[in-house]
């Protein structure tokens, strides 16, 4: 095979990874358009901007890739990603620096000329190729740290975590940087060079795909911890509710027996037997009076949630209004989904409004459209400012790492029951809409 072939073999696998590796840095920080969640859309114009990368790079014009290429970065971030003008400019500038800083130390290193054409670069065939894929993993490298350091990333982890990872992808990088000067000097291209190309390949797949166990095994990691921590919730709010259980239970005793005690009151008040009467009235003790409070909502769990965050956030001096619309049905959903939307839901909303002056917090619960929906709507105020992205709220509050569970549960857990969640905010003013459709084929879908 002529070295001509087996080059342009290697420049079109380094511009499919380039492509990628570009795309998988815009895909940390930014969602996909609606219409590119189905991968076969989005695959098409992956292919298609590779092959117009690939129709560039064989033009062997350094001067044209410095133009038209960082062009194809920009298409890439605005057609295939949602996200504003700002961030936009931003992850895209970072990008096409990552990439052309990745050929430029290269370059530096091996003191060659910026205006020498790509395939004439190095006097050493197996070089130039070698290098070709030791470029992509230090791009792939140098994206890897832009994406641990920047909080906004989807892909970041733990710095324990990472640190045991780059080893490898630094020590492959040094590897296939190394490999060319041992191999010896000698011009000839030989089977064995090219097995050790299909290698260099591999290699830089393999960090790429070990990357990806390590996300999964830290978004693992995350979800059992986020898991254990809604199941300490559950179990503290089941007892709480089985006290409230054992409440109710004594109040429908006493109202029960409450006709029997007024028939007796009836009898003596015929007699004109006072002293009975209140000998009576004392016996009752009243005590459904002191739980008149116990119920604002049918469903028993809810009931739980609402009362004993009600009670906690009133001793925070919140002022709370609860309207629960009669007939609203949540009984489809799971204990742990209800427990995790409302948990998470009324506890951000009440510590927002503690650090106001006059904090408070409105929740009604409603059914819509001749009951296909169920709507959880919660308003309140807050001080201080919002931290947004792409207009989703973040978190109210500054430097605490774990804020943002709660917010990705709530919508994670509304998404699994295919409804909808809506978050709105003014000044001092927060307010979160739920919808959730509620019909009998979804119903046993989720049971």
């Amino acid at each position: 095979m002529k070295f001509e072939v087996i080059y342009q073999l290697c420049i079109a696998v380094s511009c499919l990874f380039e492509i990628y590796l570009v795309r998988d840095f815009y895909s940390a920080f930014h969602k996909y358009r609606s219409v590119f969640l189905n991968p076969y859309i989005r695959f098409s114009v992956f292919v298609l901007l590779v092959c117009v990368n690939i129709g560039i790079n064989f033009q062997n014009n350094s001067s044209l890739n410095l133009v038209v290429v960082p062009g194809l970065y920009l298409l890439l971030i605005v057609i295939l990603f949602r996200g504003s003008i700002k961030s936009y400019l931003l992850h895209w500038i970072v990008a096409t620096l990552i990439m052309f800083a990745s050929e430029f130390i290269f370059l530096v290193l091996q003191m060659i000329p910026m205006n020498v054409p790509t395939d004439q670069l190095f006097n050493n065939p197996f070089v130039m190729m070698s290098s070709i894929f030791a470029v992509k993993l230090l791009s792939f490298i140098l994206m890897l740290f832009v994406k641990q350091i920047s909080r906004y990333s989807q892909e970041h982890f733990s710095t324990n975590i990472f640190a045991n990872y780059i080893i490898v992808p630094v020590a492959t990088l040094g590897a296939m940087w190394a490999i060319p000067y041992v191999r010896g000097i000698h011009d000839a291209i030989t089977v064995s060079d090219i097995i050790l190309v299909l290698f260099y390949i591999l290699m830089l797949i393999g960090n790429i795909r070990l990357f990806y166990m390590f996300v999964q095994y830290n978004s693992l990691k995350k979800t059992e911890l986020e898991t254990e921590v809604a199941l300490t919730r559950y179990r503290e709010r089941e007892s709480y509710f089985n006290q409230k259980k054992q409440m109710e239970q004594r109040q429908k005793v006493l109202i029960h027996n409450i006709k029997h005690y007024l028939g007796h009151i009836g009898r003596c008040a015929a007699k004109g037997d006072d002293k009975e009467i209140i000998k009576t009235v004392k016996a009752l003790k009243v005590e459904f009076l002191e739980n008149e409070k116990a119920v604002v909502c049918t469903h028993s769990l809810l009931n739980s949630i609402l009362l004993e965050w009600q009670d906690r956030v009133k001793q925070q001096g919140v002022a709370t209004e609860i309207f629960v619309e009669a007939g609203f049905d949540i009984d489809f959903m799971r204990g742990i989904d209800i427990l995790a939307i409302f948990g998470n839901l009324l506890d951000n909303a009440g510590e927002a409004a503690c650090q106001c002056e006059d904090g408070k917090v409105e929740v009604q619960l409603f059914m819509q459209n001749s009951g296909a929906f169920l709507v959880i709507y919660v308003k309140n105020n807050y001080s201080g400012r919002l931290c947004l992205e792409n207009g989703e709220l973040l978190t109210t509050k500054e430097g605490e790492d774990g804020h943002g569970i709660g917010l990705k549960n709530i919508k994670e857990t509304v998404e699994n029951y295919r409804g909808y969640i809506q978050n709105q905010y003014s000044e001092h003013i927060y307010e979160t809409t739920i919808t959730i459709p509620c019909v009998t084929e979804r119903k046993q879908s989720v049971n």
